[in-house]
């Protein structure tokens, strides 16, 4: 689960990736669960310790969630996983459900 503030606009999404494909440009997909639409924004991943960083800038309200997936260039899927806008700094969840602490 990946938690991005909406109250900024630069944001950075790190994470492993299914493969470790450095260089390449890849698209961020942003499959949001309150509507149907589809939000891109594209940029080239920085390895750090075993992680991908991939900066981007990106306007999100508060509690938009849905899924996000990372493909390259070449269409291959290095990441997929769930998200989350929150100012909220506690947020956890569980069993599909959120939590603030």
């Amino acid at each position: 689960m990946k938690v991005f503030n909406p109250n900024d606009t630069a944001h950075t999404l790190k994470f492993i990736p299914r493969e470790y494909i450095e260089g390449l440009p890849c698209e961020i997909a942003f499959f949001m669960a309150s509507k149907d639409s589809l939000i891109v924004a594209g940029a080239v991943p920085i390895y750090n310790e075993g992680f991908f960083d991939m900066p981007f800038s990106q306007t999100f309200k508060e509690d938009d969630r849905g899924t996000v997936r990372v493909t390259t260039s070449e269409g291959q899927i290095i990441y997929r996983g769930k998200f989350i806008a929150t100012a909220n700094k506690g947020a956890t969840l569980t069993q599909n459900i959120y939590y603030y602490e």
